[in-house]
């Protein structure tokens, strides 16, 4: 199973302590430490994903169950807002939505709310990426939930992006949010669950 290197860190101090209870003979310790490596590598997964070849398909950027889809104000502009929920229990690798260019990238501090609680895109821990794209601006958002504690973003402004490429993670249980032209058409519901850079959430 193929897993991404931030995972490397945690797994090398879970082993270190794993090594160190069994040459102390603390067994009971050793079996929890190897439970808590199989789900670090469990948790940070990064399975290959078929990327729709659809030109105007807008794709989810998170795993999860849809919390909320709202009718929201982007920049003077009316825009659709899709609230993504990860539990623990889904892969954490972020994609891309739709083709373009990074405008910005914000990171912003805040609190750590439970993600699954409806209100916290602006008190939570966030990071704000802007896409400039042929049908407008999109904007993914990457937030901090209870357990979560580090969000993990590689684009770069200005950087050139593909719908499904990889672009972050955020460890431990999470939000996603995006937001699009609420001119493209809707074909996702609330309670649906989505598969990063496979479900296709609108198109224009």
């Amino acid at each position: 199973m193929k897993i991404v290197k931030d995972a490397n860190p945690v797994l090398m101090v879970v082993g270190i302590f794993f090594l160190a209870a069994l040459v102390f003979g603390w067994i009971s310790l050793a079996l929890v430490l190897l439970g808590l490596f199989a789900f670090t590598r469990y948790f940070f997964r990064d399975p290959d994903r078929q990327i729709p070849d659809t030109a105007k398909g807008i794709l989810a950027p998170a795993d999860g169950v849809i919390l909320e889809i709202n009718d929201v104000q982007m920049e003077d502009q009316q825009v659709k807002q899709i609230v993504t929920f990860m539990s623990i229990f889904n892969v954490h690798i972020n994609r891309i939505p739709f083709n373009g260019k990074v405008l910005s990238k914000k990171y912003f501090p805040g609190k750590f709310l439970a993600a699954d609680k409806l209100g916290i895109e602006k008190e939570n821990e966030h990071m704000e990426i802007m896409l400039e794209t042929e049908f407008g601006k999109m904007k993914v958002v990457q937030i901090a939930g209870l357990i979560a504690r580090k969000i993990v973003c590689g684009l770069t402004e200005g950087e050139r992006v593909a719908k499904g490429d990889r672009f972050g993670l955020i460890k431990f249980g999470s939000r996603v949010d995006i937001y699009f032209s609420d001119k493209a058409k809707l074909l996702v519901k609330t309670g649906q669950t989505t598969s990063a850079g496979e479900t296709v959430l609108a198109e224009f």
